[in-house]
């Protein structure tokens, strides 16, 4: 994981434009996906009476091993190289204590299944400090 700040705020050091990397491997012969790498970007205070507000947009994608892709051809399972996930969200501090997220994802080649359509994903959650 990486991230480096591209652009800050005057006078506002927290608020600005930040982006991220990851890249990630798993055992290819017991996990589907052995390869993971993703980034994004994200800005902090982009509205201005919103300073702690977040909107993100980030691309994602998971690589299959060929033992997973060797298992599907021998299923007769059309399989892809791999899923890519495209995700914008919002982030709000309504209060002091409460705290909402907007999610919106578009996952193509969910699963690395050839059979599944592409999907889209509309979700929130919302998060409680006491």
């Amino acid at each position: 994981l990486g991230e480096v700040r591209l652009f800050g705020e005057r006078g506002a050091p927290s608020q600005g434009l930040a982006a991220f990397a990851r890249v990630g491997a798993a055992e290819g012969r017991v996990n589907p996906f052995q390869y993971y790498v993703g980034g994004g970007v994200v800005y902090t205070g982009l509205l201005p009476t919103r300073d702690e507000d977040q909107l993100g947009l980030a691309v994602a994608s998971a690589l299959t091993g060929s033992h997973f892709r060797s298992a599907m051809r021998t299923e007769a399972i059309d399989s892809e190289l791999g899923e890519v996930a495209i995700e914008l969200t919002y982030f709000a501090a309504v209060t002091g204590w409460l705290s909402l997220q907007l999610d919106l994802q578009y996952v193509l080649n969910p699963s690395a299944d050839a059979s599944i359509p592409d999907a889209l994903y509309i979700g929130g959650r919302a998060e409680l400090s006491l």
